[in-house]
């Protein structure tokens, strides 16, 4: 069985008001750092109403590594 290199990939979301939305990733090479990105993204949005700019941690993937 040949040995496989994994990352972590954060999908996120990037939203500003008149412009709409953008995805985009970000790569960790632990599941613990894209979990703590997730969280530290996602914590941020925690106002009483929606701002003008704001981004989303959407989901992990884990993903091979060539």
């Amino acid at each position: 069985m040949a040995m496989v290199n994994v990352q972590y990939r954060v999908h996120c979301t990037e939203s500003e008001r008149g412009w709409g939305q953008k995805p985009f990733h970000a790569d960790f090479d632990t599941r613990e750092e894209a979990e703590a990105y997730m969280k530290r993204v996602n914590d941020q949005n925690n106002l009483p109403y929606v701002p003008d700019y704001y981004e989303r941690a959407d989901s992990i993937e884990m993903i091979e590594v060539k």
